[in-house]
């Protein structure tokens, strides 16, 4: 029996999502806080006094984005980012974000449990690497982010960022900025910061399925669907959390010749149901 004395290890404990464990996790956390709203008054002889507030909890994690089991890394011929219909030369790294704002409920029908509502989904990308220069060879889709940035066109970006063997995030582009740095001694660096307009279409063949249900939940149409979220392990008698939760942030890292990382956090809505493992 692990309670109440028995030490757990990191690896026993896990956040599934819909009854699936995040497969290639590294850490995860659950997050509870209490508001306790000061009362502190005249008849309290300058003792701090309080009452019960709002309660809220959520949950975060790290890990590897894996395929059938295996997890992804990137290199030239496992990777590609395709602005306009252009392949971006000599990008490094990429972070694409894929966001939800969540409106905070808690009013005499939630009750003192914080409950949320999805609004506003978004992908963010960020990208760095080696500049080419747009006037030289094959630069066209550096051309076409400064003619958005610039004004001389207006319509907007088709980006598409594949990785894996059928991994891809595809959406229209507005560039927020392009920087060129030029520092003494080092090559001219590129660095892409742009955010989605519209729908976004993620597809994840394959992927571990505790992540493609927090990506399938993501996409949901017209709002961000909840999930069943659970922290738990399965020794004995140990403590398991469950709760229905909101994704607030799904993060994919792909820097060049490395394993793709995600990471999350996800937002709870209603009460955290505390049990035991049998």
């Amino acid at each position: 029996m692990a309670a109440p004395t028995t030490e757990i290890a990191g690896n026993a404990f896990a956040l599934s999502i819909g009854g699936t464990a995040l497969g290639a996790s590294t850490s995860a956390t659950l997050r509870v806080e209490a508001e306790n709203p000061d009362v502190t008054n005249k008849d309290s002889a300058n003792w701090a006094e309080a009452v019960a507030g709002a309660r809220r909890h959520g949950y975060d994690f790290e890990g590897f984005y894996a395929v059938g089991g295996t997890e992804v890394a990137v290199d030239e011929a496992s990777a590609s980012i395709s602005i306009g219909g252009t392949a971006l030369k000599g990008w490094t790294t990429a972070t694409l974000t894929l966001s939800c704002e969540l409106l905070d409920r808690v009013n005499w029908s939630t009750g003192l449990d914080r409950a949320v509502s999805p609004k506003r989904r978004q992908a963010t990308l960020t990208v760095s690497g080696a500049y080419y220069d747009p006037g030289g060879t094959g630069a066209g889709a550096l051309d076409d982010l400064l003619g958005e940035v610039l004004g001389t066109t207006s319509s907007g970006l088709a980006v598409v960022v594949t990785f894996g063997t059928s991994q891809a995030v595809s959406f229209t582009l507005r560039p927020g900025s392009v920087r060129v740095v030029a520092a003494t001694g080092d090559n001219v660096q590129l660095e892409i910061n742009g955010a989605s307009t519209g729908a976004v279409t993620v597809s994840d063949t394959g992927a571990d399925a505790g992540l493609a249900a927090l990506v399938t939940a993501w996409e949901a149409e017209g709002a961000s669907g909840s999930v069943t979220a659970l922290f738990a392990t399965d020794i004995t008698d140990a403590a398991t959390f469950t709760s229905t939760a909101y994704v607030r942030e799904l993060r994919l890292d792909l820097p060049f010749a490395n394993p793709v990382r995600v990471s999350g956090s996800l937002e709870g809505s209603g009460a955290l149901t505390l049990g035991v493992t049998t």
